[in-house]
């Protein structure tokens, strides 16, 4: 054999290598075939793909009712939503009724009927429905989990794929904020809690003395801020600790706070009837405007988007007002009739939308009306409006007669 020959044969070192390289291949390609035949389940059992974004009452922790992301509606076309899909959800004679949270293309609703229940938000299919103990207030969706507590009492955690319990918290009352990998919720007793998002563990808890005015709080930049008695108090997120508190005079039931560019509002019922604007650094009050007073009047922080914070307040006579953020200046006004605005405004692209009697689009710049639907019965309570991926979402609830709860969706038709 000449010397070339054996130059060119492979070492046994060289074999080994190949075989080796064939064998892991071989097996690369023998779990990637069972994976894929794993994959390929019922629809009802899908496997919802991990979270990676958040979502809860007010659309976000700060509570601001603001879509930065949507860019399928806007102010031309948003005339031409028509009806998509439709969730009866069953019966149930005593209901709260929330928005739901849309994450990664699946909708999570809770209602009256003590279940939380996932959806396609393609197709309104049913992916997974689980029970609580109670009446379900607004969820929260973060981190592949769904936050949901209910008038038992209790804060319920599922898998947010597959709908499993995972575990619950006793003791709790009011709606789940969830930031920096913390829940922010009341204690049932008066107290303000920090719990692990992972495991329900309470890193902190706050005395607050007092029940809150609010049924959520709302957290930036590290700073809690919640209604409490007549004051607006800031705790350390990470500690619970107080930072500061701002007394209101006079002031009636406090809203839930709203938080954007360094500035919480916050609104107060009759018979004050004034939105507060606070710096949230130090608490120190920047402009109130006063609103409609009428008696039993409700002042509520609806959206802050734009520049603009918008506010609905009154009951005899109902208006939506929109102001500027930093100083308070009355940029428009609308007078709606007695006993018709049931939610807070929701602004996505330039629409802000609103239930009237009817679900109603205007012009967030100008108050100039676009759009309106009415097909939901005239003696619902509704939900305040979710506007995500080219979709409004709305729920109702009928008290009187059917004790229906419904999710209803509305679109643009060129989405299908």
């Amino acid at each position: 054999m000449s010397k070339d020959t054996l130059q060119r044969r492979p070492s046994n070192k060289k074999l080994l290598a190949l075989g080796l390289l064939l064998l892991v291949q071989l097996t690369a390609s023998v779990v990637s075939f069972l994976n894929a035949k794993n994959n390929s389940v019922p629809l009802k059992k899908r496997i919802v793909p991990p979270i990676s974004n958040t979502m809860m009452l007010g659309f976000d922790a700060q509570h601001t009712n603001f879509n930065p992301a949507e860019h399928t509606i806007n102010l031309k076309n948003v005339s031409h939503l028509v009806p998509y899909w439709i969730v009866s959800i069953p019966p149930h004679r005593f209901s709260n009724i929330y928005p739901p949270a849309v994450v990664n293309g699946v909708v999570y609703f809770t209602s009256g009927d003590s279940t939380v229940s996932a959806y396609d938000a393609k197709t309104g299919h049913e992916l997974w429905i689980s029970r609580i103990g109670g009446s379900g207030y607004a969820l929260a969706v973060a981190n592949g989990r769904v936050y949901v507590s209910s008038d038992d009492e209790h804060l319920y955690v599922f898998n947010a794929g597959t709908g499993t319990l995972l575990w619950r918290v006793a003791d709790v009352s009011g709606v789940p904020v969830v930031a920096n990998s913390i829940i922010y919720i009341f204690a049932s007793s008066g107290e303000l809690y920090g719990l692990d998002t992972k495991s329900g563990a309470k890193l902190w808890i706050t005395t607050i003395g007092t029940s809150p005015q609010s049924d959520a709080v709302a957290v930036a930049d590290g700073i809690v801020y919640d209604s409490i008695d007549t004051a607006l108090r800031a705790f350390d997120a990470s500690t619970g600790n107080a930072l500061w508190s701002s007394i209101i005079e006079g002031a009636g039931f406090l809203s839930i706070p709203a938080v954007a560019n360094g500035i919480v509002y916050v609104g107060s019922d009759f018979p004050d009837g004034k939105l507060y604007a606070f710096d949230a650094k130090t608490g120190r009050t920047l402009w109130t405007y006063r609103t409609v007073n009428d008696r039993y009047s409700v002042v509520n922080v609806g959206a802050v988007a734009g520049g603009v914070v918008y506010v609905t307040a009154g009951v005899q006579t109902v208006y939506l007002y929109a102001l500027d953020m930093k100083t308070g200046a009355s940029l428009w006004t609308f007078r709606s009739p007695p006993d018709t605005i049931t939610s807070v405004p929701f602004v996505a692209n330039g629409v802000l939308y609103i239930d009237i009697g009817g679900i109603y689009a205007y012009n967030a710049k100008t108050g100039s009306p676009l759009w309106s639907y009415s097909g939901i019965p005239g003696d619902s309570y509704v939900s305040d409006p979710l506007v995500v991926d080219g979709v409004v979402y709305i729920g109702s609830y009928v008290p009187r007669s059917s004790y229906q709860n419904k999710l209803y969706t509305l679109h643009l038709p060129s989405a299908t």
